[in-house]
């Protein structure tokens, strides 16, 4: 946007907001955050169709040049038991967390046990 446009805007908003009643600005807000929240799980579906549609790619692979389904696939690492989630950074512990549509907020050891519980 223009820097005009965007102060145009910001402007008409405000009046727009200057005549709503506290009710009707508490609906607004409650009815846009429930636009985000499920613009969000939207997004998460979709990538979880794209994380299993490309698993599914990958379990059939070419194996010695003939077209072979591949039985013995070892799960990924964010699957598997025996993960050192303690080595791992807090920004990767937050990506597995969203891979799995969990709460990302808080400390390490409560990224690590919402991990390890689910």
């Amino acid at each position: 946007l223009d820097p005009n446009d965007e102060d145009l805007m910001n402007e008409f908003l405000q009046s727009e907001m200057s005549e709503l009643t506290q009710e009707e600005e508490d609906a607004l807000g409650k009815a846009a955050r429930e636009a985000v929240r499920k613009y969000e799980e939207e997004q998460m579906r979709a990538a979880a169709e794209k994380k299993a549609t490309r698993s599914s790619w990958d379990d059939d692979m070419v194996v010695d040049g003939q077209d072979e389904k591949v039985e013995n696939v070892a799960p990924p690492a964010s699957l598997s038991s025996d993960v050192d989630y303690s080595a791992m950074t807090v920004a990767e512990l937050k990506d597995l967390l969203r891979d799995r549509g969990l709460k990302v907020g808080g400390k390490k050891s409560e990224l690590i046990e919402r991990l390890m519980s689910s």
